[in-house]
């Protein structure tokens, strides 16, 4: 997961999401009941969107966020839903459309719950 952040922070889209394919892959592979490695499996699919929709693919983004969502959600994976709906406004906003306050305002309450507001 680590190698696919840094790679999308350095500008490699196709190595990063590789990586994170990988990461998804690994994660997902793990016990089922495993609430970190699946939040790790929904987080990688945030990363990938942020890739995707930096290269021009916003339906495939809003749809690895999707993913994310229905795969996080379960889990109480709270900050990596709310980053999910982060970009899906940042998506939407970028593509035009209106940008959805309520969507905005969810993710923000999550990041409060997560106490990750700072990052955010």
């Amino acid at each position: 997961m680590s190698a696919g952040v840094v790679a999308t922070r350095s500008g490699q889209a196709a190595r990063a999401f590789r990586w994170l394919g990988l990461a998804h892959r690994e994660a997902s592979a793990q016990r089922l009941d495993d609430a970190a490695f699946g939040a790790l499996a929904a987080r990688a699919d945030v990363e990938r969107a942020y890739l995707r929709h930096m290269a021009g693919r916003g339906a495939e983004a809003t749809r690895l966020c999707d993913q994310a969502i229905s795969e996080a959600e379960p889990l109480g994976a709270v900050v990596v839903v709310g980053r999910a709906l982060l970009l899906q406004d940042m998506i939407a906003v970028w593509s035009g459309r209106d940008g959805d306050e309520a969507r905005v305002l969810r993710a923000l309450s999550l990041f409060e719950l997560g106490n990750d507001l700072p990052r955010q």
